[in-house]
């Protein structure tokens, strides 16, 4: 018995603990000065799966893409609704495009899933992205 209470009490402390928090706000600088970068394209979606109506069998739920730029202060702004943006790609010439998903505690770059590369928040709802300047050799 007292296994499956620590059992329960793990699996409830990780699902409240690793909850993805999607945003429509970003905020872009450079990774090296950390000044604000404008005129960063970014393409986003709120891709889910979600349960179906055959006995719960997940399907993939795909949403709108929303397309934002970012203005003087690094800021890209998504039109609210839909959730927030899970997955959102950034690009500006002069600078490695940069995919991030939305996950805990904050967003990562896509494909890198042992947490050396996670992107902080600004405020609760604008994370913070950090763009990498191509090297010029």
């Amino acid at each position: 018995m007292p296994i499956k209470i620590a059992a329960l009490l793990a699996s409830c402390f990780l699902s409240f603990g690793c909850t993805e928090m999607n945003v429509d706000r970003f905020r872009v600088v450079d990774a090296i000065d950390g000044h604000p970068i404008d005129g960063v394209h970014a393409t986003g979606s709120h891709d889910a799966w979600q349960p179906s109506a055959f006995l719960g069998v997940p399907v993939l739920c795909q949403s709108e893409t929303k397309y934002a730029a970012s203005d003087n202060s690094g800021l890209v702004q998504f039109d609210a609704g839909g959730g927030g943006q899970s997955d959102v790609k950034f690009e500006k010439a002069g600078y490695k495009p940069c995919d991030v998903a939305s996950s805990w505690p904050g967003y990562r770059e896509s494909g890198w899933f042992n947490g050396l590369r996670w992107f902080r928040w600004e405020d609760q709802a604008t994370a913070v992205v950090k763009l990498q300047p191509l090297r010029h050799d």
